[in-house]
């Protein structure tokens, strides 16, 4: 999956942000509120991206950042398909 669009799937239906981490450019860091990492309650996690560019990001990766912040797969997957950016139907199991 491009990791642009991975981010905005996060950003738009689960209220995670994220930004490249500047001193490893491989990296993704994905926060969720209350968006302070000096808060304890606050949830992040960093995703490595691979590809020409670092533009996209595996599956095994994505399925760590979604359990991290407790969201279910077919959660996901009902996100994804129903992105009006998404030219694919994302099957679960496949």
């Amino acid at each position: 999956m491009e990791v642009i669009d991975f981010q905005k799937l996060m950003k738009d239906h689960f209220k995670i942000l994220s930004d490249r981490v500047p001193s490893a450019p491989k990296y993704v860091r994905f926060i969720g509120p209350p968006y302070d990492p000096a808060d304890p309650s606050c949830k992040s996690a960093d995703g490595q991206t691979s590809g020409f560019g670092f533009t996209s990001i595996k599956g095994p990766i994505i399925l760590r950042i979604l359990r991290k912040f407790d969201i279910a797969e077919e959660a996901f997957v009902e996100a994804y398909n129903a992105s009006p950016d998404s030219g694919l139907s994302l099957v679960q199991g496949t």
